[in-house]
């Protein structure tokens, strides 16, 4: 399943990203004997990066929940009253 792919690798991305962050903690953003910046934090910026993607994908986002809700409604010929949230559950993932 797609979703559960997208799910898995969001998680794995999240716990590299916390990986990376307390290591910056650990250890600083900077090396102070050399003054290069942390690997880690080269980790964590595009981890983040690559988590705000998938909460997009995952629908996880303001932006990808209004896109969401505007499917639901556009591919519903008959709403028969229902509510967002009463369509929403509707849909099989």
């Amino acid at each position: 399943n797609v979703s559960k792919s997208v799910v898995e690798t969001y998680c794995q991305t999240y716990g590299i990203s916390r990986q990376a962050y307390e290591d910056i903690i650990e250890h600083g953003m900077t090396d102070e004997s050399t003054g290069k910046k942390n690997p880690s934090v080269t980790t964590y910026e595009n981890a983040v990066k690559n988590l705000r993607g998938l909460a997009s994908d995952l629908g996880l986002t303001p932006s990808s929940q209004v896109q969401l809700q505007k499917l639901i409604i556009d591919s519903s010929d008959e709403h028969d009253g229902k509510s967002f949230s009463e369509l929403a559950q509707d849909i099989k993932f």
